[in-house]
């Protein structure tokens, strides 16, 4: 049975979707900014990930919002990718850095 994770406030900061095995089916994120971001993917516990030297296991590209009302959204679809020790994610300004999007982002994820 899938579990869904909503967060409305990812930054640069980790943040622990699931501690144990699973596998992931589906992430869609929001981004206000008006410059692309992206959502790091870790297979690890929040206590083994330091954002910007951790090298993320899979990073989404969320495209840019107008800066104000308008969201960029992302949406992804997996196959059950699996994360061996579990699930943990950031929000950033590049791929693997640790720069903090102006505007939090939204991000859903369902999990099995």
């Amino acid at each position: 049975m899938s579990t869904h994770y909503n967060n409305t406030a990812v930054a640069a900061t980790k943040i622990e979707v699931k501690d144990e095995p699973c596998a992931l089916l589906k992430v869609v994120a929001e981004n206000l900014d008006a410059a692309e971001r992206f959502v790091q993917l870790f297979d690890a516990d929040a206590d083994d990930v330091a954002v910007g030297t951790t090298e993320p296991d899979w990073t989404i590209l969320v495209p840019p919002g107008d800066g104000a009302s308008q969201h960029g959204v992302a949406e992804e679809a997996f196959s059950g990718m699996k994360f061996a020790t579990g699930l943990t994610i950031a929000a950033t300004t590049t791929r693997t850095g640790n720069g903090a999007p102006t505007n939090d982002l939204t991000v859903n994820i369902e999990v099995d």
